[in-house]
């Protein structure tokens, strides 16, 4: 999976900052038949667009605590086709984790804690993304809910190292696509879905506070998960790499 945000933020008062966010996902699964024949299928185009408000109820002593409410519009395709080992040589609708979109109006809400010392700052996140009824195709992706904690440290006016222990409750797909066979793949099967991860992230930010890339930032942060209890038969998460760049005028 390859996934690139793009997202901007306004701030139209010291309290209140508007965000929008679009996702570019591209997808690739590699098959194994019970009869040892082997196949890939893709999916790739845009996700869904996040829309959110995040309002500072908070800010003294170096703590800040404020909380983000938004939704996503479901742009993002839920029809995407390809050709398996079963259908070929025609194009066939791909299972639910090969889809680019939820297809339904999700919201998105949490609750930040922030503590910002000269050289070491601290934060905790809960959220939530909760699913609005079912998609076109009859179904709907699990609730999920997470509670998140990093740390990060401040070496020079432009390098700091982070850290970074998240838990991750991933609810069952409820109904069903009915274009398709649970019985012909795994992944079709909504019993197999749902589940609990803890993931770690370590990384780091590099900050020009002056000259010609003055206000950018670039980060980066390796995640790996380090539990993971997965309802039915589901691919395990492996390693995450992300990059990040951002400016602030």
């Amino acid at each position: 999976m390859e996934m690139h945000m793009l997202g901007a933020m306004y701030a139209p008062s010291n309290r209140l900052t508007l965000m929008a966010m679009l996702n570019a996902v591209s997808l690739k699964m590699d098959h194994l038949t019970r009869m040892g024949g082997n196949f890939t299928t893709k999916s790739s185009g845009l996700g869904d667009l996040k829309i959110s408000g995040l309002y500072k109820f908070f800010n003294k002593n170096n703590q800040v605590i404020h909380g983000r409410f938004g939704f996503s519009i479901p742009i993002g395709s839920i029809d995407e086709k390809d050709v398996t080992q079963a259908s070929a040589p025609y194009e066939t609708v791909l299972p639910y984790p090969m889809q680019l979109g939820s297809g339904t109006f999700d919201i998105d809400q949490a609750l930040t804690y922030l503590l910002q010392g000269q050289l070491f700052s601290y934060g905790a996140q809960l959220s939530s993304t909760i699913r609005v009824g079912k998609n076109s195709r009859e179904y709907a992706y699990g609730n999920q809910f997470r509670i998140a904690n990093w740390a990060a440290m401040k070496l020079t006016d432009w390098f700091s190292i982070s850290a970074r222990i998240e838990q991750v409750w991933l609810g069952r797909i409820s109904g069903e696509d009915p274009d398709l066979n649970p019985m012909m793949v795994i992944t079709a099967n909504t019993e197999n879905s749902g589940g609990t991860l803890l993931n770690s992230g370590f990384g780091f930010n590099i900050y020009a506070p002056s000259g010609v890339f003055k206000n950018l930032r670039f980060g980066l942060e390796y995640g790996f998960p380090l539990h993971q209890s997965l309802k039915g038969v589901q691919l395990k998460r492996k390693q995450a790499l992300t990059l990040g760049l951002q400016y602030s005028m």
